[in-house]
């Protein structure tokens, strides 16, 4: 039976009001659904039956918030790949996160007595979160495009995330350790989805350059969480066989984002790394020496065996990748390229530096790469990109909650005993929140729905760790 204290307290008056508006609405939208139907093929009509089967699928899931928030969270992976178009798993994944997120926050806000807000970076988050959806009339004021302004949004809008992780790990004892778990399964899927892209490319290449380059671009940064994930547990994990399963992710997670080829997210890695050493006790700071050696040697052993001859020409091009990482920043055209790119946003910023363009505006740039003038919303750089989109103020309101989510997480892990579940989850998204500020300059991690879903978890995981943390500690339980 659930614990009193994780079940939110209902406004009694607000129940059967809201009950009847949720059953009259579902009620006007079934028929009106079931009209269109008919209306467009005879043949759309059994996708009826079908809905209402997946509506009382939901229906089960939300009686379990706990549950439900996993699944939805890990269901993610379904629409991981970025593929052109849109697709029937796209479609259904979006209206189910969308429908979970609306219910969450109007049953939080308005249903229940409890207080949501509770900490600065709460009502910063709220401020951010209300403030890109009222952003829409700058999109039209400038120019955008609404399509992409409403691709945007969908994916932007996953930041959201954060409040329902939160008071996850807040309510139920075992909150942040199904959080932890959920992105590790994340992880973990798209890491033998990528390997497999990869041994098809490899099986495929006919010349040698194409092994050499052969890379996988998808979901990189899963993969650098992960591997910060992986690596935080291992190294506190007490029992051998723990440490050899912590070890085991930890490699397929490295081996997933060196075949990425990603810089900016390998130095973010190396960046995160370099701050848990630092952060840590001495005790794993040499722990944490010894299995970077095993590991290292484990991996070479590895590829060698999966790759046999080839493993030289992999090899060779990760070398040549890496090593190129520092001259990059002054000499590789992409670098060059980027520069181009952010200096041509900054003469819009200038326009309207406080409110911002909107999202799905788009400007022009000259393409040293290809050679042309290109006009598109996108941005690389992760801050620029908030700064002409959303003004100063969306950039400072993310600032202040990377910031302060940062602060909560590590001050969870140090406040608790060292193997505490709960400042390990703090420690993992803190360390993975401060491997992001380095690749934010190059790969914009508010644009796609991996990236932004990644930040909610994080944000709302290490928040979350803090305010468990907070009431463990208040209890006498810590």
């Amino acid at each position: 039976m659930a614990n009193a204290a994780e079940i939110p307290s209902i406004r009694p008056a607000w129940l059967w009001r809201g009950g009847q508006i949720l059953l009259v609405g579902a009620l006007l939208l079934g028929m009106a659904a079931m009209l269109w139907l008919a209306s467009q093929s005879a043949l759309l009509i059994p996708v009826v039956p079908a809905l209402v089967l997946v509506a009382v699928a939901g229906w089960y899931l939300f009686q379990f918030p706990l549950l439900n928030l996993c699944v939805v969270l890990g269901a993610f992976v379904l629409i991981s790949s970025h593929e052109a178009g849109f697709q029937l798993t796209e479609i259904v994944y979006g209206l189910y996160y969308m429908g979970y997120l609306a219910h969450w926050y109007l049953s939080r806000f308005f249903f229940y007595e409890d207080r949501v807000l509770q900490t600065p970076e709460d009502r910063v988050m709220l401020f951010f979160l209300i403030g890109i959806t009222l952003s829409f009339p700058l999109t039209v004021l400038f120019g955008g495009g609404l399509t992409k302004m409403v691709s945007e949004w969908v994916a932007m809008i996953m930041i959201g995330f954060y409040f329902p992780i939160k008071e996850a790990c807040e309510r139920y004892p075992n909150g942040t350790r199904w959080i932890v778990g959920v992105v590790l399964w994340i992880g973990l899927f798209a890491f033998f989805r990528n390997i497999l892209i990869y041994r098809a490319a490899l099986n495929n290449a006919v010349y040698a350059w194409q092994v050499f380059k052969g890379r996988v671009p998808l979901n990189d940064i899963v993969m650098m969480v992960t591997t910060v994930f992986a690596l935080v547990l291992l190294l506190h994990a007490q029992r051998h066989r723990a440490r050899l399963g912590y070890l085991g992710g930890f490699l397929i997670f490295l081996i997933g984002l060196v075949l990425s080829q990603s810089r900016g997210f390998w130095a973010g890695l190396l960046f995160a790394m370099l701050a848990l050493f630092v952060l840590l006790p001495p005790k794993y700071r040499m722990r944490m020496f010894q299995l970077g050696l095993l590991g290292f040697g484990i991996a070479i052993a590895g590829a060698i065996i999966l790759l046999g001859d080839r493993v030289f020409l992999v090899l060779d091009g990760l070398s040549t990748r890496f090593l190129s990482i520092l001259p990059a920043l002054i000499n590789d055209p992409s670098m060059l390229n980027r520069y181009l790119e952010a200096g041509a946003v900054w003469e819009h910023i200038k326009a309207n530096p406080i409110l911002g363009h909107g999202m799905g505006v788009p400007f022009d740039f000259f393409d040293i790469t290809w050679k042309y003038t290109q006009s598109r919303p996108f941005v690389h750089n992760g801050y620029v990109s908030l700064w002409y989109q959303f003004g100063l103020w969306g950039l400072l309101s993310v600032l202040f909650v990377w910031g302060r989510t940062i602060w909560g997480g590590l001050w969870a892990y140090r406040h608790l005993p060292r193997t505490h579940p709960v400042g390990l989850a703090g420690l993992c998204a803190a360390t993975a929140l401060i491997g992001l500020l380095l690749p934010a300059n190059t790969s914009n991690p508010f644009f796609l729905s991996d990236s932004t879903i990644m930040f909610g978890i994080l944000t709302g995981l290490a928040a979350g760790a803090r305010s468990r943390a907070r009431t463990l500690i208040t209890a006498g339980d810590a």
